[in-house]
């Protein structure tokens, strides 16, 4: 992924998914990317590095 690229991020929550369009901003050398509202996701696997959510609900990024 490319800084500027835009990418959907995904918040799930007791079995509903809604789908949030961003922008990447950062590219680490690690290969994660840090989107525009400051959440960072391994761009491999999608997973948040710095989920923030409780109750059983998470966020990933769509993966193409």
């Amino acid at each position: 992924m490319k800084k500027g690229e835009n990418v959907v991020m995904l918040f799930h929550l007791i079995g509903l998914t809604s789908e949030e369009k961003s922008i990447v901003s950062k590219v680490h050398k690690d290969g994660s990317i840090t989107l525009e509202n400051g959440f960072r996701f391994n761009a491999k696997t999608g997973r948040c590095m710095n989920d923030n959510t409780a109750f059983g609900a998470s966020r990933s990024l769509k993966i193409k």
